[in-house]
């Protein structure tokens, strides 16, 4: 398994967000999948303001 550590630059938001080197470093999608995503589920999360007790960012949330 290889891991890559990338750093995205571009000129603008629409050529960062559009840009394709994620899919470009990454080995194609197992057959296994076959875009079958009923496996996905929701679940719970919590953002770092929520875990390191930042109470000011809290108020502008809920």
């Amino acid at each position: 398994m290889r891991v890559f550590r990338i750093v995205s630059v571009a000129a603008d938001l629409n050529g960062l967000v559009n840009t394709d080197i994620i899919s470009n470093v990454n080995p194609p999608q197992s057959p296994l999948f076959d875009n079958n995503t009923n496996w996905i589920k929701p679940g719970t999360s919590t953002w770092s303001w929520v875990v390191d007790g930042d109470v000011s960012m809290r108020r502008n949330f809920i």
